[in-house]
């Protein structure tokens, strides 16, 4: 089973991509972990504030999962975290400690990509545009 990432922001935008994604793919085989990044202002570190940011980002993450089961859901398997800290981090730390085929991002062209050139050529994940990848996962 070919595993892959998406790394998102819960946005209503990101679930009606990664759908229209799926039924274009037909992502069957496809083990797809959902990371829901969340962070916080250093003036902000505290124990109660850290709890109820994350509480926030799993409530997010709950209502957005949602919108994919008004869609029919995910076909695949669906593995869903929140990990304190910025889209770019998180993605690398998921690249670098765990095996992904995909990288499945929403904007591609990002002033700031979610992963750099290098770190995708040593995973050997590929990156899948949610908007141009019509057919990639064969």
């Amino acid at each position: 089973m070919k595993k892959a990432l998406f790394v998102t922001n819960c946005s209503v935008d990101s679930a009606l991509a990664l759908c229209n994604w799926a039924v274009e793919n037909d992502p069957e085989s496809i083990a797809l972990t959902v990371v829901h990044p969340y962070d916080l202002e250093s003036w902000e570190l505290n124990k109660q504030a850290i709890k109820e940011a994350k509480q926030r980002a799993q409530d997010q993450l709950g209502s957005w999962l949602k919108l994919l089961d008004g869609t029919d859901g995910w076909p695949g398997t669906l593995q869903t975290e929140t990990l304190m800290a910025s889209p770019r981090l998180a993605a690398t730390i998921h690249l670098l400690l765990r095996t992904y085929d995909y990288v499945v991002v929403e904007d591609p062209w990002h002033q700031t990509p979610l992963v750099s050139a290098e770190l995708l050529r040593r995973s050997g994940a590929q990156l899948c545009p949610l908007a141009e990848s019509a057919g990639v996962l064969r």
